[in-house]
Parts: structure tokens; C-alpha cells; sequence
């Protein structure tokens, strides 16, 4: 999953050869872009980064639990549930599994975790947190 400059914001969270790390910085260089990471105080290469793939427990990290739908039968929803977080505020259709979809619109599905935290503070103007990172 390869990254570009114009999909990441300071914030994010992506994965370097050392681990999960937090965007600080996003620099423009004459060889390639350059994300200064929170976790050290150096900068690397985009190239050096990936996203996460979003997962069941990455889901949970940020809070949210999953709800099974209650559509069933041969209705296109069977097997689908909705992962709401806490609050009650922002709800994404998806599969226990972590297959997720904004809106039910299946032609966009969210495949990483640097994807659902822009999604979200495009539409809410706030972060989604992450419980600890280990």
C-alpha cells in the first residue's frame, strides 16, 4: 500500500521499518517527499512507508464496536453489520472482519487507517484517537 503525499496529514498514523508512527511533518524535497515522524527526530523518505490495513482491532483502537445488521436472507446487506463508534456519532457499514465502507457506498471501501482518520476529520473537524499503540 503505497503512500502519497497528498493522502497523508500531520496526525496520521502509518507504518515505517521501525513500526506504527505518527506523522509530524510532510516535506517537499528535490528527491521525494520527506515525513518527519513523532516517534523519532529524524525524517525519511515516503517511499520508506506504508499504510495499515484496516483491521478488526484496528477498528476497536479507535473506538469502535461492531453491531450486526439485521438484514438477512438474500437481501445485499446480509453479512454486513455497522461499526459504530461509542458516541453514536459516525457509523461505517463493513464486515466483522474489518472490510469497511463509508455510507454504504461499496464502491469506496476504506482500506487503511491513515484513510478512516481523514475520512473522519474531513467530516467531523476533529481526530479520531487511538488507545495506546502497542
Amino acid at each position: 500500500m503505497n503512500l502519497k503525499a497528498n493522502e497523508l496529514r500531520i496526525g496520521n498514523t502509518i507504518m515505517s521499518k521501525a513500526g506504527i508512527v505518527t506523522v509530524r511533518s510532510i516535506n517537499d524535497a528535490s528527491d521525494g517527499y520527506y515525513i518527519g515522524m513523532s516517534e523519532y527526530l529524524c525524517a525519511s523518505n515516503i517511499i520508506e512507508f506504508t499504510g495499515i490495513p484496516l483491521t478488526e482491532e484496528w477498528l476497536v483502537r479507535m473506538g469502535f464496536k461492531y453491531q450486526k445488521s439485521g438484514a438477512g436472507g438474500a437481501d445485499m446487506w446480509s453479512g454486513f453489520g455497522y461499526w459504530r463508534l461509542s458516541n453514536n456519532d459516525f457509523n461505517l457499514i463493513g464486515t466483522k472482519s474489518g472490510t469497511v465502507y463509508f455510507n454504504r457506498c461499496l464502491d469506496w471501501q476504506i482500506k487503511s487507517v491513515h484513510q478512516l482518520q481523514n475520512l473522519y476529520f474531513a467530516l467531523k473537524r476533529t481526530e479520531l484517537k487511538l488507545t495506546d499503540k502497542s
